[in-house]
């Protein structure tokens, strides 16, 4: 596994009649500061798209509500690979300096915390 990849359930919550409540993000991914930046990616319908390519000097946080996205991460200057299929229920942290990219399914609701808040393509994300 690449050094500082986090791939686990998400703590459980607790439900009653009204509703269901957990916490995908409560200050307890080891490796993981906190959120600066919370993104959205609403997959439409129809449409298999891939996300990211690229990496971060910052970590960043993912989970999905809705749908399924396939992570496949590649340790920057190494040959690791990893693949992680992300459905709710689960949590991905990407560290700094790993190269990332998604391929998400129709419909998928994927939310994305960032250890530093998105400035523009060229500012955040880095190419090798």
């Amino acid at each position: 596994m690449i050094d500082g990849v986090v791939f686990e359930d998400i703590p459980e919550g607790h439900e009653d009649h009204r509703r269901k409540l957990y916490a995908p993000f409560n200050g307890d991914v080891r490796g993981f500061s906190g959120a600066a930046q919370v993104k959205v990616a609403e997959v439409k319908q129809g449409e298999h798209i891939v996300l990211g390519r690229h990496y971060h000097l910052y970590g960043e946080l993912f989970f999905v509500l809705r749908g399924q996205v396939t992570f496949k991460l590649t340790a920057l200057g190494g040959d690791e690979t990893n693949e992680f299929v992300l459905v709710p229920g689960k949590r991905l942290l990407v560290p700094l300096g790993v190269m990332h990219e998604g391929r998400a399914q129709a419909d998928t609701i994927l939310i994305g915390l960032t250890e530093e808040r998105y400035v523009s393509p060229e500012h955040n994300d880095r190419k090798p």
